[in-house]
């Protein structure tokens, strides 16, 4: 028994906006830095330190004849959100030229189980470029991307920027937010069963709640019902769930699953004593 409660083509590719001053970003924004080196092709140095969380160290990009170019991709640990900022930290060895910003770009990837999709591709803009040169220290490149990504690639076309290295300190985008944001979740022993509840304070794309029970948590979840989600709401949805046959001491959580779907877990309710609840 369940119920909702109602309650390149490269004139084609985007611009690259460099900063004029260095700003870390900001954990109130759910910045994320990229913390794994996936790819490093050409001349690459210390490539692990553009992935370590540290904007005191880097790694060194040089120009490569042999390839015509150098790739350095890096992974976030979650999906970047799509309309929010992203970008990398980078400080060229020497004067921006020309040269340089014709012949280098930022691309982004999505990749899901063993399949890796190009998603966006961004060149960098000599006009906003050149406003730095005479600005010494680190330069923020960021963008605004068009659609999710949890990889991004700076790709170096050598035969343009001979003698030039840059080095890249760290990647970074904002954190996608999660499908459903769970703000509760209870269980209650009653005469009917046990009543479970729960509120989200926003959905995304969500499909459903499967709700799962247990004796012997954290192990032996079975699916006992399920409830449809609202899908895509930025108010507080409430629902609710009775199981009527619980075992005399219970375990809950619940599984969300997405239209594509991902699947996310809530936390873990316990229900001591069904049994004696029922007696009264």
């Amino acid at each position: 028994m369940h119920y909702k409660v109602p309650v390149s083509l490269w004139a084609l590719l985007p611009v690259l906006v460099v900063s004029l001053f260095w700003n870390a970003p900001s954990a109130l924004a759910q910045t994320q830095f990229a913390n794994k080196v996936v790819m490093a092709d050409g001349i690459v140095t210390d490539d692990n330190k553009a992935a370590d969380s540290d904007l005191t160290t880097n790694a060194t990009i040089k120009p490569s004849l042999l390839l015509g170019f150098t790739r350095l991709r890096m992974s976030f640990p979650s999906v970047g959100a799509a309309g929010k900022e992203a970008g990398m930290y980078i400080k060229p060895n020497i004067l921006i030229s020309a040269a340089l910003l014709g012949g280098a770009t930022v691309n982004t990837y999505y990749k899901k189980g063993n399949t890796t999709t190009p998603v966006d591709s961004y060149q960098l803009s000599s006009d906003l470029l050149s406003l730095n040169i005479q600005l010494s220290g680190i330069n923020k490149l960021s963008f605004m991307p068009t659609k999710e990504f949890n990889q991004i690639e700076l790709v170096y076309f050598s035969a343009l920027a001979l003698g030039q290295d840059i080095e890249v300190y760290e990647a970074f985008s904002t954190v996608s937010p999660l499908p459903v944001s769970l703000v509760s979740f209870q269980a209650q022993p009653t005469q009917r069963g046990v009543a479970l509840s729960w509120a989200t304070a926003s959905e995304q794309n969500a499909d459903q709640f499967v709700i799962e029970r247990t004796a012997d948590a954290p192990l032996g979840f079975v699916a006992i019902g399920q409830v449809a989600s609202t899908g895509t709401s930025s108010q507080t949805q409430a629902y609710q769930f009775v199981d009527p046959r619980p075992a005399p001491r219970s375990y809950y959580r619940l599984r969300q699953l997405d239209h594509d779907g991902t699947a996310t877990f809530s936390p873990v309710v316990a229900v001591p004593s069904w049994s004696s609840c029922r007696r009264r």
